[in-house]
């Protein structure tokens, strides 16, 4: 969507805000290798970016709405020169969306839904392909087991079948 306009507004905000959510998805399930400080962080992350559609900017002015840093960043950038400071708790961690901002997203964001789409499918398309296998085991698989005597039990119990058949054609067709 944003490719195609080139501008900021609430639907590339939110777009950009919904994809983030996304991404951090991982950290919040149950077998996430996370700390529970830090899993505290990515849900305070998300809730700020929850928030971001009640900002004044979201709709009046799409290019100044402000997006939380990440637990990421904050781990490893932000607490290293401001130990004191809390996640989250000031305004110089929300930083301002810009036009290359979200050119970057763009790519990423394209990138992932299709690489998303196409994972779901062809995992779904092998999925249906396995328990077609189980719930239809080939014929094939079951011809190949059967010994020669088997094959000459089964070939006269269908002839003796067909010959009933003809029989009673043949008693119609005579009265």
């Amino acid at each position: 969507m944003y490719a195609k306009t080139s501008s900021v507004s609430p639907l590339t905000i939110r777009l950009a805000r919904n994809f983030l959510l996304s991404e951090t998805d991982w950290a919040l399930a149950p077998d996430s290798q996370l700390s529970d400080a830090d899993k505290a962080k990515y849900i305070t992350y998300r809730q700020k970016l929850r928030d971001i559609t009640d900002q004044t900017e979201f709709s009046t002015n799409a290019d100044i709405v402000k997006f939380p840093i990440s637990p990421e960043f904050y781990s490893k950038v932000y607490s290293v020169d401001f130990p004191d400071v809390e996640y989250l708790t000031t305004d110089n961690q929300f930083m301002p969306t810009s036009r290359h901002y979200l050119k970057l997203f763009r790519d990423k964001i394209a990138n992932y839904l299709t690489i998303k789409s196409l994972t779901e499918t062809n995992y779904f398309d092998i999925l249906l392909s396995e328990y077609g296998k189980v719930k239809n085991p080939p014929m094939n698989d079951m011809v190949d087991e059967l010994t020669p005597e088997q094959v000459r039990t089964h070939k006269d119990f269908l002839e003796e079948i067909i010959k009933k058949a003809q029989d009673a054609i043949d008693n119609e067709e005579g009265s």
